[in-house]
């Protein structure tokens, strides 16, 4: 039984995160960042430190399954860190006293924009969802069609 719930969760843990990412052919979008996008976007967020710069709640389609965003990346495929464009950042300079409510997005992204920065988004669309459940389902009950094979075959060698 110990044996069984081992596998039963590295399944459950492998099939979402390996597998059913790489089931269907998924949409890639690469945004500009620009004003346009800024006005879509919900906020700005950094990681690493200040090391990376996201675009947070950019306009993929409607019941999109995001599976990964890139940060923000120059036109060489870089990516930008907040530290090397303090400029772009009011309030966020050695010594510059901090604004409530944090920097402005329309600032940062008029600053940015003449860096032609761009971040990629990779996604499923909505349209993916039952085709993906179907695959899965079919990968489950194959899956369970062979455990079961193999237990009738044991069963019957250990008879005769």
């Amino acid at each position: 039984m110990a044996v069984t719930l081992a596998v039963f969760i590295g399944i459950q843990i492998l099939v979402p995160t390996t597998i059913r990412p790489n089931l269907l052919p998924s949409a890639t979008v690469i945004f500009p960042v620009n004003r346009a996008i800024a006005n879509q976007a919900q906020g700005i967020y950094t990681s690493g430190g200040g090391s990376q710069i996201y675009l947070a709640g950019l306009p993929v389609p409607n019941g999109a399954w995001i599976l990964s965003t890139t940060p923000m990346e120059d036109s060489s495929g870089q990516v930008v860190a907040a530290h090397t464009h303090l400029n772009c950042f009011p309030g966020l300079g050695a010594g510059a006293p901090g604004k409530a409510g944090g920097p402005n997005l329309d600032q940062i992204v008029a600053c940015r924009a003449a860096y032609d920065l761009h971040q990629t988004v990779t996604y499923e669309p909505a349209s993916h969802y039952w085709p993906l459940q179907w695959y899965e389902t079919g990968i489950f009950l194959t899956l369970a069609a062979a455990l079961s094979g193999l237990c009738f075959w044991r069963i019957r060698r250990r008879q005769n």
